[in-house]
């Protein structure tokens, strides 16, 4: 496993508890809620990462309880998919209340760096403010992106709907890399001019063949 499983699993074990003692209340879809994150813990116990995830995301929608994150993350991290469990604690931080998010801050914010490190580092550029970057199929801003490691990644630029620009990139975990996305705009081709005698000249010039073919094409990139 690319990170240190210490934190992260450390995390789980102790969020086990707090859900089920303090954090999920008897109202309404509580019980439900309840439920689903108690079938994610069984699931993640027995290395169903896959359930454990549906479960706790099913838990966290019926409660809405901030700290069900943190054992998302935890899943999404077991599932090899850093950029997932980035952007999970990275909504715990903004979104849990500070009774919440002071007592786990210092252990998110390791896992996060453990995150980091484990995954690729893309730093997006683009000249065309009037483009849509994308990554993957979803719109990104400009900046730097965390992705998984070893995973193809598209980095397309849209203007009116139209891809003008996209590429291509997989790296290793810690890898950094700027992928700059501007608009590739083609010059007008001149047209090729080729003209073929039917007949060779009854007399060539020295050196020249009878058959005289002009042939001109001029093209261009220019990145703007």
């Amino acid at each position: 496993m690319w990170y240190s499983q210490g934190v992260l699993r450390t995390t789980f074990l102790l969020l086990v508890g707090l859900l089920t003692t303090a954090q999920v209340s008897a109202q309404s879809d509580a019980a439900d809620g309840r439920r689903e994150f108690r079938a994610g813990v069984d699931a993640a116990e027995a290395g169903d990462w896959e359930s454990a995830r549906a479960r706790f995301e099913r838990a966290f929608e019926l409660t809405e309880r901030p700290i069900i994150l943190l054992n998302l993350a935890a899943v999404h991290a077991e599932l090899n998919d850093p950029r997932s469990a980035h952007q999970v604690l990275r909504r715990f931080l903004a979104e849990a209340p500070d009774s919440v998010r002071e007592p786990q801050q210092a252990n998110v914010e390791s896992m996060m760096r453990e995150l980091e490190a484990g995954a690729v580092r893309l730093t997006l550029v683009t000249s065309d403010e009037s483009g849509e970057l994308q990554l993957n199929g979803e719109p990104v801003s400009p900046g730097v992106e965390l992705v998984n490691p070893n995973t193809p990644q598209t980095i397309t630029l849209r203007v009116d709907g139209r891809v003008i620009n996209e590429q291509t990139y997989t790296g290793a975990a810690g890898d950094e890399q700027t992928i700059r996305m501007d608009a590739l705009v083609p010059t007008p081709r001149e047209a090729a001019t080729t003209v073929v005698r039917d007949e060779p000249p009854q007399e060539p010039p020295a050196g020249r063949s009878g058959l005289a073919i002009g042939l001109g094409i001029t093209a261009a990139v220019l990145v703007i």
